[in-house]
């Protein structure tokens, strides 16, 4: 893996540290030097680097899917069908917001959220 030293920062950074950059964000970043360099960097050039990291992930997706066999393809298509006709509708799927009402709370979590009783009526506050 390449490194860029904390010290070989400059004020505009080019394409080649912005990609160094990215690829010491997505690999071990507690031990291949990135937090030094991330300290250096303003929050700007920080938001570039995670730009540049999401670029060189999409590339890296596009070439391997350009590289598939038809069959690979298809394979792909039907793994990707069987999940989404799969997907538990009620299922966490990443922090894709809180549930709206006690009812959902209750459905996700199994218990009724603060403020409410054990039979879900909503507590009065004295």
């Amino acid at each position: 893996m390449r490194k860029i030293r904390p010290s070989e920062i400059t004020n505009d950074l080019t394409q080649e540290q912005l990609e160094i950059l990215a690829e010491m964000l997505e690999g071990d970043s507690a031990n291949n030097g990135w937090i030094e360099c991330h300290n250096k960097l303003s929050d700007e050039q920080v938001f570039q680097v995670h730009n540049k990291l999401g670029e060189l992930i999409r590339k890296r997706e596009e070439l391997r899917i350009a590289a598939l066999s038809e069959r690979e393809c298809l394979e792909e298509e039907k793994k990707s069908k069987e999940w989404y006709e799969n997907a538990d509708s009620d299922g966490f799927y990443g922090n894709m917001g809180q549930p709206e009402t006690a009812q959902e709370f209750k459905k996700r979590y199994g218990v009724w959220p603060p403020g409410f009783d054990k039979n879900g009526d909503k507590l009065e506050n004295d």
